[in-house]
């Protein structure tokens, strides 16, 4: 088993607790990390810069719930108003 951060999960010793009895195990836990979604518009020129959302989330696909939150929001109507994520 091996820390894979960016997949959602790491690997953690544990002290279980059955019946009075202590085993130390190895036990893979979710990770849960914060994301910032973030826009920069092109206005005049100059390009400005507004976070949008701060979310918690398990790690990995951060494209794709980006996207589905702008989507959801109605900030876009698809991906021909993506430039770049």
């Amino acid at each position: 088993m091996q820390n894979n951060p960016s997949r959602g999960t790491v690997s953690q010793s544990l002290t279980r607790l059955r019946k009075q009895q202590r085993t130390e195990v190895i036990d893979t836990l979710i990770v849960e990390e914060p994301l910032e979604i973030r826009i920069i518009q092109q206005r005049a020129g100059k390009q400005q810069r507004k976070t949008l959302s701060i979310t918690m989330r398990t790690p990995g696909d951060d494209e794709a719930l980006a996207l589905g939150f702008l989507f959801t929001e109605g900030l876009i109507g698809g991906v021909d108003d993506i430039l770049k994520v």
